[in-house]
């Protein structure tokens, strides 16, 4: 008989893996109420309970006895690997069922992880890592409430299974904000690569995106990668772009993830709050009521994989390595052919090497993928000038001036193209635009100015 009701208990206890916590007694601070029901989550100084018939109560914390309030500062604190929220009368033997179950859980995870990981050309030993950092974030607690609630799919609404989504979304959000520290700026660390993300517990965009991506496939949400165009705030340093992720949920919204930008948004329905323009995606309404990113482009894992190849490119370029950036760009643009970005890119490494017809072709189909890329048209302007084309290399200047105005390298481009042709008054007007966008350009524009003797 001791043998079937451990049976039954352990059942029970996987059951409760599926909660925030366990279904259990819950009392008032005058003893005289008490409901039986399992801890949802506890926000804003309230505890939110799903009872036992599935109807979900909020309670402020201060009303519950002292019996719950220590019980629930026991589940705030850091994870262990003892099992959580484990009532205190527990037999040992039940203890040692619960936490072999939960191996057996995350070693599925764990081989799950490994395949995203492999599938991103990272090696074994760096999915090995990211399993070992994140084995105590309760991964399989996170994965067994997806799966529970949407098993119950037929008896809940889908709005009770979003919401499930969502607590699962803010959960890994706040477990990878907390562990993963941002980044220095892009020049110092490559911390978009994952062995090194994982390393140093610190992430850029990409970085970020790669760990919130493979967990949150592994637990079963649905989430995609995304390419950020336009910012919600702020700018893309020039040849670096964005990444984002972008979650669906059971009620047909979607949120969007950004741990870089520190954001998680609202609930939205994608079309409703976006319009396909050409290969991205563009928010309907100016005004940006959702806060979102207002232009984004759509990834799949193969678009992830190609930004993870577009980085490195960068890297070789910085290191002065432009045959390998060029091989790298290369594999971004066949894993992703409307890259605009991986194109640009690739045509600046064309450049430095000389090879400025090659660096044309790649920034008309820069400018083909995304006719308003500012910096495609600067780009094409440098190779025209280098080849002696001042004519279309002004046309360009002035198309990068109109999408970027504020931008004060496309001027003294310009400008310098201009004093080429003699147009002294041009180019003086467009250095002394500079200069008032950006007075730290000042030496350069001096050294401009003498070389064309405009006696600025």
């Amino acid at each position: 008989m001791k043998s079937q009701w451990l049976t039954i208990l352990i059942c029970g206890l996987l059951l409760a893996l599926t909660q925030t916590g366990w279904a259990r007694k819950w009392t008032d601070n005058t003893g005289k109420f008490s409901v039986e029901a399992e801890l949802v989550e506890v926000k804003d100084d309230k505890v939110v309970l799903k009872r036992t018939s599935g109807t979900v109560i909020t309670l402020p914390v201060a009303r519950l006895s002292k019996t719950d309030r220590r019980y629930l500062q026991t589940l705030a604190q850091e994870p262990t690997n003892e099992p959580l929220g484990r009532p205190p009368e527990v037999a040992p033997e039940v203890i040692a069922a619960w936490k072999k179950a939960r191996a057996v859980i995350f070693d599925a995870i764990a081989k799950d992880i490994e395949k995203s990981v492999l599938r991103l050309d990272y090696p074994k030993s760096t999915a090995d890592d990211l399993v070992q950092l994140v084995r105590d974030w309760n991964c399989e607690l996170w994965k067994q409430n997806l799966a529970r609630a949407r098993a119950g799919s037929a008896s809940s609404s889908a709005a009770e299974v979003a919401r499930v989504e969502e607590i699962t979304i803010r959960a890994l959000y706040e477990r990878i904000e907390r562990k993963i520290a941002p980044g220095p700026d892009f020049s110092r660390k490559n911390y978009f690569h994952l062995s090194e993300v994982v390393r140093d517990r610190r992430a850029h965009c990409l970085g970020y995106s790669q760990v919130f991506y493979i967990l949150g496939k592994t637990i079963g949400l649905r989430v995609r990668a995304i390419y950020v165009l336009e910012l919600v705030s702020g700018e893309n340093p020039p040849g670096i772009g964005h990444v984002a992720c972008l979650v669906s949920r059971s009620d047909g919204q979607v949120v969007i993830v950004d741990l870089a930008q520190r954001y998680v948004s609202r609930p939205f329905v994608f079309k409703e709050g976006f319009v396909e323009a050409g290969n991205y995606w563009q928010l309907k309404q100016q005004d940006n009521p959702l806060r979102v990113h207002p232009r984004i482009g759509l990834l799949d894992e193969s678009g992830l994989l190609a930004c993870i190849y577009s980085s490195l490119a960068a890297v070789n370029t910085n290191a002065g390595h432009p045959d390998q950036a060029i091989s790298d760009f290369t594999k971004a643009i066949e894993l992703n052919p409307k890259d605009a970005i991986a194109f640009n890119n690739r045509g600046v490494a064309h450049d430095s090497l000389g090879q400025h017809e090659q660096a044309i072709s790649d920034y008309n189909k820069a400018i083909e993928l995304n006719p308003k890329y500012a910096d495609a048209f600067y780009n094409r302007g440098i190779a025209h000038r280098n080849l002696g084309q001042h004519e279309q290399a002004i046309s360009d200047y002035n198309k990068a001036i109109e999408l970027s105005p504020k931008d004060a390298i496309a001027f003294i481009g310009r400008g310098v193209t201009a004093a080429t042709l003699g147009k002294t008054d041009a180019a003086k007007r467009d250095l002394q635009k500079a200069l008032a966008l950006n007075t730290a350009l000042r030496p350069q524009i001096q050294r401009i100015s003498d070389q064309f003797k405009l006696g600025l």
